[in-house]
């Protein structure tokens, strides 16, 4: 799932080559990348005078002064005097090195390598907030030192925001109590809870059981429309975690919510197939369909004995939805089906062949 974004590959590409462990979500592997960087550059002493740790606390700091004030970008002497005004010394080397290392890129205006790496440092600078009274959850009430805010009401208020999504999102795979993280997050915007539980650290069932009693259960709902906003939302997430969610939907009697769906499947691409190819076991006959429809929107629709092995009720299944969809790049597929080893097979993908009605099967048929 990381890697379907060039730059999460190259940073796990970056860890595999300092021979670690791959990091176990997102937040972590930001935080190695920058320590990977920030050892790096220890390498070549002549450059570099401020240590990885106290730069990297001051990069968190501008970081999360620039996030506080929704910019991305400054010029280099207000990114100095933000790191001067947290009592950090020698802000000129650390924004000179920074610049130098990559982890700042521009001239007169800069910005962090990129908004992820951005955000990361954000969620660094949280985490070193809280980190003293982790706990017994005293953190609760300790003050940001920016506008007097206190950390609960400013998580609930950030929470609400897509601007601080991803810091919250990796915060969650750096803290050690990713439970009380999202408790505090999950009033205000159950998907970012949910969010948080499938891309930071591992959870207490209780909180998963929680979070899906406000996300993804209502994919049952009675009401269309909150089914059809779940699939939305899953659909923006575009995440391979919430494959299966999105499988179950296929089957929705709802038409805008089954083609919201398979579109987001279709997209997700590959880790799909698998998951799709189980549906065509199904006796919902409009699952069927919609997930034949899926597999061919990601690659050419595979020849029915790919998706039954050893169960020839599958392949009835699916030799009978492929008759009935319409598309002609059934067509080939169904007639390699003429050869299956079990004769209803066989005769269902001959009706199937003659709904489509392409020449190309009259042969094969004949045969």
């Amino acid at each position: 799932g990381l890697s379907h974004t060039p730059l999460l590959l190259w940073m796990i590409k970056e860890a595999a080559l300092f021979g670690e462990e791959l990091p176990g979500n997102r937040g972590q592997l930001f935080d190695r990348f920058i320590d990977q960087v920030l050892r790096r550059e220890q390498k070549q002493p002549e450059l570099v005078q401020v240590s990885p740790v106290v730069k990297k606390e001051a990069l968190g700091y501008l970081a999360f002064v620039l996030q506080m004030e929704h910019r991305l970008v400054c010029d280099q002497q207000t990114a100095k005097t933000i790191i001067s005004n947290n009592s950090i010394q020698h802000a000129d080397a650390i924004v000179r090195e920074s610049l130098l290392n990559g982890l700042l890129v521009g001239e007169q205006k800069i910005h962090f390598l990129h908004q992820a790496v951005h955000e990361d440092f954000v969620g660094l600078r949280v985490k070193g907030i809280i980190s003293v009274g982790i706990q017994d959850h005293s953190w609760l009430n300790v003050r940001l030192g920016l506008k007097g805010l206190q950390i609960e009401r400013s998580f609930r208020e950030w929470a609400k925001e897509d601007w601080w999504s991803e810091s919250i999102v990796q915060l969650s795979g750096l803290v050690d109590d990713p439970d009380r993280l999202i408790y505090m997050v999950l009033p205000v915007n159950p998907w970012l809870a949910y969010w948080c539980a499938i891309e930071g650290n591992t959870v207490e069932e209780d909180t998963r059981k929680s979070i899906e009693a406000k996300t993804v259960a209502r994919l049952r709902s009675a009401d269309v429309e909150e089914r059809l906003r779940v699939v939305r939302e899953l659909a923006r997430m575009e995440n391979p975690r919430t494959i299966n969610h999105l499988v179950l939907a296929l089957g929705d009697t709802d038409d805008r919510v089954a083609n919201t769906a398979s579109r987001t499947l279709a997209r997700l691409g590959q880790p799909t197939v698998s998951p799709l190819q189980a549906v065509l076991g199904d006796d919902n006959e409009r699952s069927r369909r919609v997930a034949i429809r899926t597999l061919g929107a990601i690659w050419q629709f595979p020849e029915v004995y790919q998706l039954g092995d050893n169960a020839p009720e599958v392949r009835r299944n699916a030799a009978e939805t492929l008759g009935k969809l319409g598309d002609q790049r059934a067509v080939e597929p169904l007639i390699a089906t003429l050869r299956d080893s079990d004769a209803e097979v066989r005769r269902i993908t001959a009706d199937s062949l003659g709904n489509l009605g392409d020449s190309r099967a009259a042969e094969p048929l004949l045969a």
